[in-house]
């Protein structure tokens, strides 16, 4: 029968392995590993510790005063190990891998002290990166969930997303303070009628004189779907779609619904969320623009009788598909472009250089200036913009006004 290693197992149990020399092949490469000095030592307060727990267990059986004084005699043995231990690491002499041991687990802790401290600094950034929600609006939003995402694909760390939004972020808020404002002079001009435009006091002037915007004032708007520019030729372009005749039962009306929504749905083949949008804007009585009651549905018959009454309806159709679809989740003002531009280029008397193309090019630029960031070169900025201005055949003098005012805005 082999001999029996001498060593303790970590339970401060007999090692039953076979001995390989002085111990077992397991205990002599844990001894070359964390060196013969920690290896005694880590003996020692195995033996310590199993003496503990038997004094514990017969203490729980006998409960009596002897059982509990062995208990903290055999505690008090444990703590004077661990003080002697750290005593001979620091003062006594050691072999190499004494000192490398000593040296791994001096690095782990100050490498678990750096780790907790990180990851509290990095749940602090990230706290504040993703905010409370409240008081913001949805491009704000938008914009945190784009950081945070950055972050989580590790492409920025949590402080540089952090330092990124928060240099972004005012001009995030006064855009949205402006965009309050409008809609509150929205109302106001409801209830009251239109500013006057040009007051005078004395010799002085309240306000500056009305004149009509130029295209880098337009294209700094954000919402210039919505300027009076766009809405005046707008409208004239809508007068001349109505001016298509609709028969009496594909005319829109508040008492029943006509024929025109139900062969749209059908014969153009719309998606269940396409339908949906357009059944609910096509029955809705709302006055996009100032225009009459129920503008939308009355466009929408105009343009579907142009479609239907053509020899080869298929390609419009398809035309006419895609707007509706693209209309998904957009507002009441951009549905009803979509309808009014199926047309353009088609209907005698809508020129598409006039009506589409600016609509067009505000769009492009607009879709563009939510991909732009202050932490981008103006270099950067420029290259985009005239990127997305190319497929319109812009010349580079054309172009200037729009890209200016995209810098600008940014900057």
């Amino acid at each position: 029968m082999s001999a029996i290693c001498n060593a303790y197992t970590c339970k401060g149990t007999n090692c039953t392995r076979p001995l390989a020399g002085e111990y077992c092949q397991v205990h002599l490469n844990s001894m070359k590993m964390i060196g013969p000095m920690r290896f005694r030592h880590n003996q020692e307060r195995y033996i310590a510790a199993r003496k503990i727990n038997d004094a514990r267990n017969k203490h729980i059986d006998e409960k009596t005063p002897q059982t509990w004084t062995a208990m903290l005699v055999a505690t008090a043995e444990l703590n004077g190990l661990n003080s002697q231990h750290a005593n001979e690491r620091r003062m006594g002499p050691h072999t190499l891998a004494d000192q490398q041991s000593y040296d791994r687990l001096s690095s782990r802790l100050h490498s678990r002290k750096e780790i907790r401290a990180g990851i509290r600094e990095h749940e602090n950034f990230m706290y504040q990166l993703r905010g409370d929600g409240r008081d913001e609006d949805a491009d704000t939003r938008l914009q945190r969930l784009h950081y945070i995402r950055m972050v989580d694909i590790g492409e920025m760390t949590s402080r540089q997303a952090l330092e990124l939004f928060n240099r972004i972020r005012p001009r995030l808020v006064r855009e949205w303070r402006d965009i309050e404002e409008d809609y509150r002079g929205e109302r106001d001009y409801e209830a009251f009628g239109p500013p006057i435009p040009h007051a005078v006091d004395g010799d002085n002037y309240l306000a500056e004189p009305p004149r009509e915007r130029t295209l880098a004032e337009i294209a700094a708007d954000r919402q210039n779907i919505h300027t009076s520019e766009v809405v005046k030729k707008f409208k004239d372009m809508i007068e001349l779609i109505r001016k298509i005749e609709v028969p009496e039962e594909y005319r829109w009306n508040m008492t029943k619904v006509s024929k025109t929504m139900a062969e749209i749905i059908s014969e153009c083949e719309l998606t269940p969320q396409a339908a949906w949008q357009f059944s609910s804007k096509y029955c809705a009585a709302d006055t996009i623009y100032d225009m009459e009651e129920g503008i939308f549905g009355k466009l929408m018959d105009s343009v579907w009788q142009h479609v239907k009454n053509l020899e080869d309806p298929a390609s419009l159709k398809r035309i006419v598909k895609e707007e509706l679809e693209m209309n998904i989740g957009t507002c009441a003002q951009g549905n009803l472009t979509r309808v009014a531009n199926i047309l353009v280029g088609i209907l005698d008397g809508l020129d598409p250089q006039e009506e589409s193309r600016l609509h067009k090019i505000g769009k492009a630029i607009n879709d563009v200036r939510r991909t732009l960031t202050m932490a981008m070169t103006r270099s950067e900025i420029v290259l985009a913009t005239m990127k997305v201005l190319v497929p319109f055949h812009m010349t580079a003098e054309e172009m200037k006004p729009w890209v200016d005012a995209v810098v600008d805005s940014v900057e």
